[in-house]
């Protein structure tokens, strides 16, 4: 939209606000902007100064779409709506040369001269720059189920190159161990702590692709039979650096406490628990700060958890606020302030709830309730059990994996057996209608024929070879995927396994006695 002809320079702009007006606009928070007809600033308060960071000595007299880069649809939707006489309201995006981008909310209203012309606009400037922050951050349902497919798909690229970097790291030791022997000492030492730092750092990536997979948490996927002392151990390796420079570690387990839950969720809630613990507590003072765990059995069957500190403990006013969203006592840019909040609504969907307890200069206790263990809920079937058993010691194996690292590494590991590897569902598919297996390893996740679609075709040419399936996943992260691996009643291996693991499989299968005549 033309609003006319740039008549002026910046030595010919004139105040349009009288004195007294600008007094007062002076002393408002929000930025307050003037210009004329033609889009030329003759006004701007200190707070527009201050946000956008441009002297007003530079800014009076520039054009205001220009000086702040508005888009031209933007500003002209506002300048048409002012010229009718009319006051007008929406969003604008500045873009700075020296500043991030400044999201305003702008309230632009017309203003007259002595004849009752237009010949100026009056413009608030309401900053939404930390409120679109702070929306981003809770996230819309879109956004949310983006970045679950996004973390989703990110573990699933680092399991698959890390379940063949663990399966060959697994084998070498055991031919390290085989040949031991025939080797000289300094051989012993040096290849052996070799293999050492790589089997550490192997289990290093996996916790962190494991955190990772706690970020997009599934309840109904991996409910099972969870040893909660066993869990809080495993929890605890991961933050044991930042707790052991800060303070004494105690547990006191009571007796054996189980919980049909979901394992990696829980791990994540107390992941999150144990941190705010270790850092409520100043480093350097182990002696005599205390961190104690006490798991025990709880009333009407249930289990809890504690989590107690000796640190600066919450004050009372904030006590009743730490669950709340964007609630944070640490410095700005510290934390988002939404660790607690998510913790009780994860434990929500567990069936469970937490509540705490602090006094300033004493410490604070979290405390987890759970149910205990419900032997009667439904579980999917273990690694080895519905699988046709076939009595022999050699299986006939069927991989199908389109990482062809992977294949070499089952290949390598059930070399006694006899193994047939595929690279795609398509040929896996030939193999299967002209042959038999006692066992068919099959990726979740592959181009082409995927392994949803290879196992719902062998289901309808040959119903008792589709039983025999045992699907291995890196972290099925499309829509069709979660849904097919929450409904199959077919075994799970999840990469990065072991060769135990594979070998139990298979060990389990083959390895039944004969029945008797």
């Amino acid at each position: 939209m033309d609003m006319g002809k740039e008549t002026i320079s910046r030595k010919d702009v004139r105040p349009l606000v009288p004195s007294e007006l600008a007094e007062g606009m002076e002393l408002l928070p929000s930025a307050v902007a003037v210009i004329d007809v033609d889009g030329f600033l003759r006004y701007a308060n200190q707070a527009f100064e201050r946000r956008s960071g441009i002297p007003r000595t530079d800014a009076i007299g520039a054009k205001l779409p220009e000086l702040l880069s508005i888009k031209a649809e933007d500003y002209d939707a506002c300048m048409a709506s002012v010229m009718d006489g009319r006051s007008w309201t929406g969003r604008w995006i500045a873009v700075l040369k020296k500043r991030p981008a400044w999201i305003q909310e702008v309230q632009a209203s017309p203003m007259h001269n002595q004849a009752e012309l237009i010949d100026s606009v009056m413009l608030v400037i309401r900053d939404l720059t930390k409120e679109d922050s702070l929306a981003k951050r809770l996230g819309s349902d879109s956004s949310m189920t983006a970045m679950n497919s996004l973390a989703a798909g990110v573990a699933h690229e680092i399991n698959n190159p890390l379940s063949f970097i663990m399966g060959n790291v697994a084998y070498l030791v055991e031919e390290f161990e085989r040949v031991r022997p025939s080797l000289g000492e300094e051989l012993i030492e040096e290849w052996g702590g070799a293999l050492d730092d790589l089997k550490e750092g192997a289990v290093r990536v996996r916790d962190i692709v494991q955190q990772l997979g706690g970020m997009v948490p599934d309840i109904d996927e991996g409910l099972g039979n969870v040893d909660l002392g066993a869990l809080l151990d495993t929890t605890l390796a991961l933050v044991q650096n930042q707790i052991r420079h800060r303070a004494h570690l105690v547990r006191e387990y009571a007796g054996s406490n189980y919980a049909w839950t979901n394992a990696a969720i829980l791990s994540q809630v107390l992941l999150n628990l144990l941190l705010n613990a270790a850092e409520s507590m100043e480093p350097g003072h182990v002696d005599e700060n205390e961190l104690r765990l006490v798991l025990r059995s709880g009333s009407e069957g249930r289990v809890t958890i504690e989590v107690r500190d000796t640190g600066c403990g919450i004050a009372p006013d904030v006590l009743p606020h730490v669950f709340d969203p964007f609630f944070s006592t640490k410095p700005v840019g510290d934390g988002t302030g939404m660790g607690l909040t998510v913790t009780r609504r994860l434990l929500t969907q567990l069936e469970g709830h937490i509540t705490v307890r602090s006094t300033v200069g004493e410490g604070s206790s979290f405390i987890v309730s759970l149910p205990a263990l419900d032997r009667s809920a439904p579980r999917r079937p273990s690694l080895t059990e519905d699988i046709p058993k076939r009595y022999s010691d050699v299986a006939r194996i069927l991989v199908v994996d389109d990482e062809h690292a992977v294949l070499r590494m089952v290949e390598r590991i059930l070399n006694k057996h006899e193994v047939t590897s595929c690279d795609e569902g398509e040929e896996a598919l030939k193999l299967l209608r002209e042959n038999e297996y006692d066992i068919i390893f099959c990726d979740l996740m592959m181009p082409e024929m995927d392994g949803e679609e290879l196992y719902q075709a062998v289901l309808r040419d040959k119903p008792d070879l589709a039983k025999r399936f045992v699907f291995i996943t890196g972290g099925a992260f499309t829509a069709d995927a979660m849904r097919f691996a929450k409904e199959i009643s077919n075994p799970l291996l999840e990469k990065p396994f072991t060769p135990v693991q594979l070998r139990a499989v298979v060990d389990q299968h083959v390895h039944t006695p004969a029945p008797p005549d």
